[in-house]
């Protein structure tokens, strides 16, 4: 899963390295040519095979509460789906309409700092199974015995 704040959670069903995340997906076309570039920034090119591709969710709704607990809301994007992936993890992953992330205030300058990390952990909060039509995720700093690998 790839949560970039305020805009979109891209959901992979499958195993997708952490490395691979990194760089964003390359969503858009140059303008008036469609060609793939150039651009200034590095992206990847999105996959035509469907079992590769994220199911997206976009930003529909924030709230921050009095204790500085910040809820987004980000609903599920079904575009024209007539090539669809088959594979089990898949199709139980399309039943998933809504997914609601939530974290504590963090210091504004948190992300400028040298020893900053690149990623945070994460919960998924539902209780009963992993795939239901709405998904609740808590962000956290990562603990010390928790590592991420590239």
């Amino acid at each position: 899963m790839s949560i970039s704040w305020g805009y979109t959670i891209q959901l992979y069903p499958s195993m997708v390295a952490a490395l691979d995340l990194q760089t964003p997906l390359r969503t858009f076309k140059t303008w008036r040519s469609w060609s793939d570039g150039p651009f200034t920034f590095n992206t990847r090119p999105m996959s035509s095979d469907p079992c590769q591709q994220p199911l997206i969710f976009f930003l529909d709704h924030v709230k921050v509460s009095k204790s500085g607990l910040t809820v987004t809301t980000y609903k599920r994007f079904v575009a024209n789906e007539a090539k669809q992936c088959d594979k089990a993890e898949y199709i139980h992953a399309r039943a998933m309409q809504k997914i609601i992330v939530s974290s504590n205030k963090m210091d504004p300058q948190y992300w400028t700092k040298e020893e900053a990390p690149r990623r945070e952990c994460s919960e998924i909060k539902n209780h009963g199974g992993f795939w239901h039509a709405n998904m609740e995720i808590r962000i956290r700093a990562c603990r010390p015995s928790e590592s991420i690998f590239m």
